[in-house]
């Protein structure tokens, strides 16, 4: 697996300063690492969405191309992100949904919580979202199940689940680009000389071999950071005191945050953070920080300790309702399912809590109750007092949603009728709510073609981003948020991949 190619700091035309007697890179510690251990036209560290779509994006221009990958296979969280955002697709017309780029952007600063859609990369993605998710279908043989609601990508209908063969087309890259992709290789750190980035050095996590990739263009597509606390918390420290669960890849740790340090470059939308309000705590012996999703709980009712209904159950989807549960009371928020939602309803084991494929990933309710994870009620009154809230205050919320449930019409939150389920007078089932960090959209901030810019807004010489290392879009324009975002780390990956390997191949 391991050569070296000789000439290579000469051949490399980055402006980079060589000394004309010695041959070395001015300011470059050339003894302490000696020659690289290969030499590409493009490095890309993560495979995840967006790291093999720019390796695939770059080796389809021509460009030789090498990806790192700590993890022990490669795809990342791309294989549990089935859900994209698309605007204004065949999809959608084919069920008689209206749709277009200027559609989404009047809605873009609700349901991004003030974002800028007149930004150069939200219009980006507004206008070419769909020939992302066409290049998942089409090119990769992918299939579009179906196109859902989800308030979190505004209130038009545009979130596609994909599948192929019961499984997600990425594979197809995965497996077309792993003669390319270095798997338990973990970058240790940027190659910078000058302001120049040069490569990456590396750690062979199996044998502990270190060396250092040489590259014309680097791409920093590492994922997030959900799973790294001291990050998360610096971010939000009004989260701090609450118990947060993981809803993200298990190498999300941030990795890429020390690399984009290493560049001296800028960050951008710190603590717009995609924390989500949707899943229990697993209550199993070293899961105890993992999430279990509840995919009925729009049809459940959300109260705070007060007794007061928060919003439009719906909201869960979304990034909206973190802030309504952190100025709650007690910063807790309480779900209550009538009897004929919680009792059938499966517990989901999301798919990057597992440690592999023989693992439970369905747990029953009868389970949740046994373990004192959740609760069942056979009055108001004992509900309220479980978890201290006023009973007069909760039945009053309750009557006003039978009401809606009654006549179809929730005209406090606008829920639609079919999420209305009556409790019919029946047992209640009763769970907190844990913020979920799902993922990052502040990160490295970029320029209109994927480059790096260092803190005086100018591009990094050689050092490019993608995907949540760089907030999705590398622009504060996406606010706090928005559902599928995947799609964004896409499209930052082919953005960066295709730039990167024009300029190397250019050079």
């Amino acid at each position: 697996m391991f050569w070296i190619l000789t000439g290579l700091l000469a051949c490399n035309t980055n402006p980079t300063p060589i000394d004309s007697d010695s041959g070395e890179i001015v300011g470059f510690d050339t003894a302490a690492w000696g020659p690289p251990t290969v030499g590409v036209d493009v490095l890309v560290i993560g495979s995840g969405p967006a790291g093999l779509t720019a390796a695939w994006e770059a080796h389809k221009l021509g460009a030789s191309v090498l990806v790192l990958e700590r993890d022990e296979k490669a795809g990342g969280g791309a294989f549990f992100a089935s859900n994209l955002m698309a605007v204004d697709t065949i999809y959608q017309q084919e069920i008689g949904i209206v749709d277009s780029p200027k559609i989404a952007a009047e809605e873009w600063p609700e349901f991004t919580g003030g974002g800028d859609a007149s930004d150069p990369w939200v219009q980006r993605l507004l206008h070419e979202s769909k020939e992302v998710l066409y290049w998942l279908t089409e090119e990769l043989g992918g299939e579009v199940l179906s196109v859902e609601p989800d308030l979190g990508a505004g209130i038009t209908t545009r979130m596609h689940s994909i599948s192929m063969d019961d499984k997600h087309p990425f594979h197809k890259v995965v497996t077309e680009m792993a003669d390319s992709t270095w798997l338990h290789h973990e970058a240790g750190g940027l190659m910078v000389a000058n302001g120049v980035v040069l490569g990456a050095a590396y750690e062979d996590l199996q044998t502990g071999e270190t060396g250092w990739i040489q590259a014309k263009e680097t791409i920093v597509a590492t994922g997030g950071y959900a799973r790294n606390d001291e990050a998360l918390f610096e971010d939000r420290p009004e989260a701090k005191e609450l118990l947060v669960l993981y809803e993200t890849h298990h190498f999300s740790i941030g990795g890429g945050l020390d690399l984009l340090k290493d560049a001296a470059a800028k960050t951008q939308n710190s603590g717009a953070y995609g924390l989500y309000v949707h899943a229990m705590q697993d209550w199993r012996e070293g899961m105890e920080r993992e999430a279990l999703w509840m995919p009925h709980i729009r049809q459940s009712l959300i109260v705070d300790l007060d007794g007061n209904r928060v919003a439009n159950e719906i909201e869960s989807q979304g990034f909206k309702l973190q802030h309504k549960l952190l100025s709650s009371p007690q910063k807790r928020l309480v779900a209550i399912f009538p009897e004929k939602v919680w009792v059938p309803q499966p517990l989901i084991v999301p798919g990057y809590n597992l440690s592999g494929p023989e693992e439970k990933n369905i747990l029953s309710t009868r389970e949740a109750l046994d373990n004192g994870a959740a609760f069942e009620h056979f009055s108001v009154t004992e509900l309220a007092e479980h978890w201290s809230m006023n009973a007069d205050t909760l039945q009053a919320t309750l009557d006003v949603y039978e009401e809606a449930a009654a006549s179809g019409v929730d005209s406090a939150f606008g829920k639609i009728a079919y999420d209305l389920v009556s409790f019919q007078n029946g047992a209640l089932f009763s769970v907190e709510l844990k913020l979920g960090a799902a993922k990052a959209f502040g990160g490295a901030e970029l320029d209109e073609i994927g480059r790096v810019l260092d803190e005086n807004g100018e591009v990094i010489s050689g050092l490019w981003a993608a995907g949540e290392a760089a907030g999705m879009l590398g622009t504060p324009a996406v606010g706090w948020g928005f559902s599928g975002s995947v799609t964004a780390c896409y499209l930052t990956g082919r953005v960066a991949g295709q730039n990167a390997a024009s300029k190397a191949l250019a050079d």
